[in-house]
């Protein structure tokens, strides 16, 4: 105990949402604080190839000839990522939270046992006067109080810090478009359990998916007041990746949401945590107008939104779905096209690639932000490169039937009449790269 009192510490805050009530501004907070982890690099070289990786490796041995190895830049992210995974959560700890109208709030409770906090603030606004008609941004600062048993004995560079987070007011009335972020935003080959998933997680670079940042940046200039919420399910101590690999190609500044760290909670282990955040949106932005964004590839996402859009039909305007089935044969998530039987035709859209969504009127969207259309486009105007749920009957059957004949192909097939250097498909990208 000693020694972790020592370490540094740090909290992330990601960029969050905030309302205007009749007692000043309200502020969702969520974060993660924890000690650094001081492990050797052997320790952490073994924690990456233990824990982040699938017949890959940082470096090759006779055991490891036909493994894929990473370049230098993939194992420095992969030791960055594990590094962020491995640090040490810090449990009741108290926080206060600085803001620009002069004053300090103390956050309601303390970090739980996994560091996490996550509780609404309300901050006193004095004589500021929001502007109900375009998003206004913040910083705020938390400035942690560590309990008597965990406190630093050193005056170390961030001892004392305090750690910014931005937030932005969103107004009452507009359009917030409610975001996925792998496979729709970035390229994450989910579906490639697991060599491909774990590769793209942990060791190579954030890759947008195709031209997606220049469909955001559309619609950021011609839709007025739109807000921007990216969720995800991943855990928050890897939300900093997300968080600027997605300001990095120009995705439009907005909000973040990440999966909790309280493995201890049902929900958070669970489908769940996706379906709390779409609540939390629609419920404290009651009379914004909300398009929602997925894929195929995360059944559980679309049946969240298909859920919501019955439960919420005023406020859930328009459902947009990437079908990955149809640009990737690889893929053996599907979704049951049971889902969109009691939406509306205009009020969902498949897609394949992102062009396909600039057949959608910024006009029409801007409408259904102030309430006088609905829908992600006229009733009588059905885009000519959009798709229709597939009409199988959906059963889990056929999806495990298609994983287990990939990765045989992938990973077993291979060996028969095969070199180790071939790859078997081009869909088995670098599983089989000498």
């Amino acid at each position: 105990m000693d020694e972790q009192r020592r370490l540094p510490y740090h909290t992330y805050t990601p960029a969050t949402y905030a309302n205007v009530t009749g007692n000043g501004l309200r502020v969702h907070v969520h974060g993660f604080m924890s000690y650094e982890n001081r492990v050797s690099r052997s320790r952490l070289d073994w924690s990456v190839e233990t824990f982040a990786l699938w017949r890959s490796t940082i470096k090759k041995n006779w055991f490891k000839k036909g493994y894929y190895e990473l370049s230098p830049s993939e194992a420095d992210q992969a030791r960055s990522i594990m590094s962020a995974w491995l640090e040490l959560p810090i449990s009741d700890a108290k926080i206060d939270i600085a803001n620009p109208f002069g004053n300090y709030v103390s956050f309601p409770g303390k970090t739980s046992s996994w560091g996490y906090y996550d509780d609404w603030v309300t901050i006193p606004l004095g004589n500021y006067q929001p502007d109900n008609a375009t998003i206004q941004a913040f910083t705020l600062s938390v400035t942690p109080h560590l309990p008597q048993r965990k406190a630093l004995t050193y005056k170390g560079p961030s001892a004392l810090s305090t750690f910014n987070f931005s937030v932005y007011v969103v107004p009452p009335q507009g359009l917030t478009i409610f975001s996925d972020v792998d496979d729709i935003l970035r390229e994450a080959e989910v579906w490639s359990i697991p060599k491909q998933a774990l590769l793209n997680v942990f060791a190579r670079p954030f890759k947008p998916w195709m031209n997606m940042p220049q469909i955001y940046a559309h619609w950021a200039i011609e839709i007025p007041s739109v807000h921007f919420h990216y969720a995800s399910e991943t855990p928050i101590t890897h939300g900093w990746f997300y968080e600027r690999g997605l300001q990095a190609y120009g995705y439009p500044a907005g909000t973040y949401e990440m999966r909790s760290m309280d493995w201890g909670e049902v929900a958070h282990i669970t489908p769940g945590p996706r379906m709390n955040m779409l609540i939390r949106a629609l419920e404290t932005f009651t009379e914004r107008k909300f398009i929602l964004v997925g894929d195929t590839s995360s059944p559980g996402c679309v049946a969240a939104y298909a859920r919501l859009a019955a439960e919420y039909p005023d406020q859930v305007q328009c459902i947009l779905v990437r079908d990955v089935d149809r640009t990737r044969e690889d893929n053996w998530f599907s979704i049951d096209p049971k889902l969109f039987a009691s939406i509306p035709i205009n009020k969902y859209l498949m897609f394949p690639d992102p062009d396909s969504l600039l057949q959608l009127d910024t006009d029409h969207l801007s409408r259904v932000a102030n309430g006088t259309a609905t829908g992600c486009f006229p009733p009588s105007v059905r885009p000519a490169n959009s798709l229709t749920p597939p009409a199988r009957v959906h059963t889990k059957t056929p999806d495990f039937i298609r994983a287990l004949g990939w990765r045989l192909n992938c990973d077993v097939l291979w060996m028969i009449g095969k070199r180790a250097t071939e790859r078997p498909d081009r869909h088995c990208m670098f599983d089989r790269r000498d």
